[in-house]
């Protein structure tokens, strides 16, 4: 009996953290179109002062501090649409004037080397997804064919906002500028340059970067939580359904 109930335990648990993967994926492509709330943060952490202040100093573009707001968003759109379709596109980004005529593009060659590997990343990411359903499908049906009782969704809740505060309070020690540099190192290729200074990266001065992740890392993993109880919202009803039956 203890055996049984532990082997339910662990089914649950696994399962709970392969649909919080799939949520966080889920919650990318959500929040995709809207380019991660970048005009709200705008203002927000003062993304146009850091424009005014780093664009004339850039070494390798000019003019980007002559480019308005509606510009800065419009490249946020396109660099968020390249990175979801593959890098497709990303050296041919332009910023442009006041009258819509091209100043330059807005990458140079060691950005869009980084940017393709971020591509690439959400092209793993993607197919990442497709095996995480597939697995998380099949724990369904074995946890349905076995009569698995599913825990409550309340307190299997409960321990997914427990491994992510811990995982928040984690980060908070080793210090999120630190963690995020790390996450860089360990993802991205040694050869490739992933960090760049205002004065050498319109790309950095536009995003504010790396302050700008911190919002939307706490927007991703919102989105992600409020997906993860939907689906198993979905999936207790399910399960009652079957064990009814």
């Amino acid at each position: 009996m203890m055996r049984v109930s532990s082997m339910n335990s662990v089914l649950w648990a696994v399962t709970a953290l392969l649909g919080l993967l799939l949520s966080l994926i889920v919650a990318w492509h959500l929040l995709s179109p809207f380019n991660f709330f970048y005009s709200q943060w705008y203002d927000l952490i003062g993304i146009d002062d850091n424009i005014a202040e780093y664009g004339p100093l850039n070494k390798n573009r000019k003019g980007f501090a002559t480019t308005h707001r509606l510009e800065h968003e419009r490249l946020m759109t396109e660099l968020v649409a390249a990175i979801n379709s593959g890098g497709e596109g990303l050296s041919t980004i332009e910023y442009k004037d006041s009258k819509g005529e091209p100043i330059d593009t807005l990458l140079t060659d060691a950005e869009t080397t980084h940017m393709r590997d971020v591509a690439q990343l959400i092209h793993w990411m993607n197919r990442c997804a497709i095996a995480l359903v597939l697995l998380t499908a099949v724990l369904l049906l074995w946890a349905g064919k076995k009569a698995m009782k599913m825990p409550s969704l309340s307190g299997l809740s409960i321990k997914m906002l427990a491994l992510l505060a811990m995982l928040a309070v984690i980060v908070l020690i080793v210090g999120p500028v630190e963690v995020f540099y790390q996450l860089h190192v360990w993802l991205f290729p040694d050869k490739n340059q992933w960090f760049f200074y205002y004065e050498d990266s319109l790309m950095t001065t536009m995003l504010k970067a790396p302050v700008i992740f911190g919002p939307i890392v706490v927007v991703l993993v919102l989105v992600a939580a409020i997906t993860w109880w939907l689906g198993f919202s979905l999936i207790a009803r399910l399960m009652g359904r079957i064990q009814e039956n």
